[in-house]
């Protein structure tokens, strides 16, 4: 190595992490350790991809060029590097600096502006420029599938926006696995996407979708199941507009769900409470004895027909909030914790909040946050006192606390049915109705 090319690199190397002395045709005029175990060319540390672009460093008359280019080579430890040619008469060095992290933010911030981070689907605002790119004849014809994911709202209101930010991951997964590969999915706003699919007739429209409808069914782990809202258009000859399409496509969507909402809540309940048997096989057996011992007992205090559905229901759903509580002690066999019993105590607002949500049974959500208040106002979660508790709610307030000293598993000995009557007299007028209690205690000497 000269004197002068020497004291360059040196120099060179406080700038760059490695510094490399070579000719126009890349090989080394001063020896290195960067480059592989028995090569002398720079090329040999560079894509195949990338050829082009050094030979075009090497022989520029500029004095300086840089770029970034991908390499591999274990002495080199980077995937990306900077590399600047800089010139000094028949002099070529090439300083190199590690890129990699620089690289990978960039191609990371370069995502992030064109996908949503959560859905991993391509941001609305990339959706015009995206149609003018599809759309042309080559592509006819071109399906647009609006999608509406089901139950955002009550799952982020009864459940928390965790949970509904994984129901809408597990949704824009079933579509896209299902959708061909060529098509391209939009988030539009919240819980709505379009999927835009080229060469897509109708027999490609329903296998699409009845993939999707497959692996809806086979999510049986979720608390709100995976379902859709969805409306189609399509365009089938040059003449027609997109935007007409896509209008249309939103009015199909609407209608289907106002179509699929009586048929979505059904599916539900029908799910909570298939999970709550799964957390827990007790919990079937209490709501079917609460439910019972509700009915006669609504019998006896002489209720109409309307209220007795009513109490029904209620006695039905009661519990549903429980399937969000963790198995560990929902499950528990055995006394709980103070810190689980006020796990526990949450219930009745998460079963509140998602009988609610499904829209019309408002009446039958306000008796059952209540079903845990005491007469004497010191009940939760809302501390109602006499008769604030609506009468229904004082009555399933009873009837499950009563099943609950027979069968509960959270007690430390479960009662005879006579403990069971003298815990009754004994929590008249505090936590019972008085007259309620009363009407128990007639049924139960009847039996």
């Amino acid at each position: 190595m000269s004197n002068d090319a020497s004291k360059v690199i040196s120099t060179l190397s406080m700038v760059y992490d490695h510094v490399l002395s070579v000719n126009k045709d890349g090989n080394l005029v001063v020896p290195s350790d960067v480059l592989p175990d028995g090569t002398d060319n720079v090329f040999s540390i560079i894509s195949q991809v990338d050829v082009a672009k050094m030979e075009h460093f090497l022989q520029s008359d500029e004095k300086k060029v840089e770029g970034v280019f991908a390499v591999f080579s274990p002495n080199l430890k980077m995937k990306w590097a900077k590399i600047a040619c800089l010139k000094d008469g028949e002099n070529i060095y090439m300083g190199i600096t590690d890129y990699t992290e620089k690289q990978q933010n960039r191609r990371k911030e370069q995502h992030t502006s064109q996908y949503d981070m959560l859905t991993n689907t391509h941001y609305r605002h990339n959706l015009d420029r995206a149609l003018l790119e599809m759309d042309k004849p080559s592509n006819l014809p071109l399906s647009f599938i609006m999608f509406d994911v089901n139950g955002m709202k009550l799952t982020n209101d009864a459940f928390g926006y965790a949970e509904g930010d994984t129901l809408l991951q597990k949704c824009t997964i079933i579509i896209n696995s299902a959708a061909p590969s060529n098509s391209k999915l939009f988030r539009m706003n919240g819980d709505e996407f379009l999927l835009v699919c080229p060469n897509c007739a109708q027999n490609s429209r329903d296998e699409i979708l009845s993939k999707i409808d497959d692996m809806c069914k086979e999510e049986t782990e979720s608390m709100i199941p995976p379902s859709f809202s969805i409306g189609i258009s399509f365009k089938e000859n040059e003449s027609q507009r997109i935007t007409p399409l896509l209008q249309q496509a939103e009015q199909n969507l609407y209608a289907n769900r106002i179509e699929e909402s009586g048929k979505f809540n059904a599916s539900i309940i029908h799910n909570l409470m298939n999970l709550l048997s799964k957390k827990n096989f007790e919990t079937a057996a209490h709501i079917s004895r609460v439910k019972g011992l509700a009915l006669s007992l609504g019998d006896e205090l002489g209720l109409n027909q309307e209220q007795r559905n009513t109490l029904s229901v209620a006695a039905e759903l009661h519990d549903i909030g429980k399937v969000s509580i963790a198995d560990e002690v929902l499950g528990k066999q055995g006394p709980l914790t103070q810190e689980e019993w006020e796990i526990v105590k949450q219930h009745p607002v998460t079963s509140y909040r998602v009988i609610y949500g499904l829209g019309d049974m408002y009446h039958i959500a306000e008796i059952v946050k209540c079903h845990h208040e005491r007469y004497d106002g010191t009940g939760y979660p809302s501390k109602l006192k006499g008769e604030e508790i609506p009468l229904l709610a004082r009555i399933l307030t009873l009837v499950d606390s009563y099943d609950n000293m027979l069968n509960s598993p959270y007690v430390k000995r479960k009662m005879t049915q006579q403990d069971a009557i003298d815990e009754v007299k004994r929590c008249t007028g505090t936590q019972f109705d008085p007259k309620i209690a009363e009407a128990l205690l007639k049924i139960i000497k009847k039996n």
